[in-house]
């Protein structure tokens, strides 16, 4: 039984490699990037390539995205360079 591990070694382990996942630093920092006019509005899905593929509730969040697609573009980038995010993809709820 030298083998078992403490469950919360392996709870802590697994908390630890998740918060340094990419995907889930892109999730978690979403609504820093969209901003106050886009957080209630979009979701982030996923990263595909270089293109963000982002959920957006109504036509009225895509066109602001539409809009802020140059400065969600940026933000995004500067927080996480190694993404080489090129485009956004609006995906339907």
């Amino acid at each position: 039984m030298g083998d078992i591990k403490d469950i919360r070694t392996l709870v802590s382990a697994y908390m630890e490699n998740l918060v340094r996942t990419p995907s889930v630093r892109y999730h978690r920092e979403w609504p820093a990037i969209a901003g106050p006019s886009l957080r209630r509005l979009t979701e982030f899905a996923r990263l595909d390539g270089s293109r963000i593929m982002i959920y957006a509730e109504g036509s009225s969040a895509r066109n602001l995205v539409l809009l802020e697609k140059r400065r969600l573009l940026r933000d995004f980038n500067r927080r996480f360079p190694e993404a080489g995010a090129d485009d956004i993809v609006i995906i339907r709820k």
